[in-house]
């Protein structure tokens, strides 16, 4: 993301819990790290652009997961990057390993 090597999109809602996460456990000086980073590195996509999507996708997966569906499908996203299992029946959920192979990237070894 911050060589420019791929798009990064994300939906208001990851936004908000991510510099929510950060506010209840680094210091304000981090927080302003990551907001700034996130800011500057990624589209942002309010609720408002994918209304049409959250409808049609209500009730097909869980209500926490939605917002982020709705948006890959609103914007036409090739890959819904992500480790929560509830995507696996979308044709653009990928891991984050696939993601990073398939951009000719080697992935660190993990316990996922």
């Amino acid at each position: 993301m911050s060589k420019g090597a791929f798009e990064v999109v994300i939906t208001e809602r990851v936004f908000r819990e991510t510099i929510m996460y950060f506010r209840r456990n680094y210091s304000k000086k981090t927080v302003e790290k990551v907001r700034l980073f996130l800011a500057a590195g990624s589209t942002v996509i309010p609720q408002s652009l994918v209304i049409t999507e959250l409808r049609r996708w209500k009730g097909k997966i869980k209500e926490k997961d939605l917002e982020n569906l709705a948006a890959v499908k609103a914007l036409g996203i090739r890959h819904l990057v992500s480790l929560d299992r509830h995507y696996d029946a979308f044709l653009e959920h990928v891991s984050p390993r696939r993601f990073v192979e398939s951009i000719g990237l080697k992935p660190s070894e993990t316990e996922y």
